[in-house]
């Protein structure tokens, strides 16, 4: 688990999904979360701000989450926090991430509040667990959102 209580964070841009995954597992709001992720240039509200499922990896291993890729095709099986990538059916060039918080056995969906999990699983690309209970502390993130 990577914090007691995984807060949701709402993606404020229509490509920040990845954005707003990362502000949860990091345990920080989405301002927050896209200077880290895009350091290098100032955003706004209608730039594109996604990342592959690559970029988004190499992005949480140098926060040191080091996200673990594992084989899952039912989400009824998920038993750790997870970063969870789908593959949208209608426009499979384009990805959506959602989070797993397994200490409340919920979806937790950036874009919107009611998660159609049956979708999730039939659309399902990739999934990735975390070891790293400690790191929103040690990097002395706030936990606002």
């Amino acid at each position: 688990m990577i914090l007691k209580e995984i807060r949701r964070v709402h993606q404020l841009h229509d490509s920040g999904c990845f954005i707003a995954c990362a502000a949860m597992l990091l345990g920080t709001s989405y301002d927050e979360a896209l200077k880290l992720i895009h350091p290098e240039r100032v955003i706004a509200r209608y730039d594109e701000v996604g990342l592959t499922p690559e970029e988004s990896i190499l992005r949480l291993s140098a926060f040191g989450l080091n996200p673990n890729p594992r084989p899952l095709r039912q989400l009824r099986n998920l038993r750790r926090t997870a970063l969870i990538y789908i593959r949208w059916r209608i426009q499979p060039e384009l990805m959506h991430a959602i989070v797993y918080d397994a200490s409340r056995k919920r979806f937790l969906d950036p874009g919107t509040l009611y998660p159609h999990v049956d979708e999730y699983e039939e659309q399902l690309d990739s999934v990735y667990y975390f070891n790293v209970p400690e790191l929103p502390h040690r990097l002395g993130f706030n936990h606002g959102s």
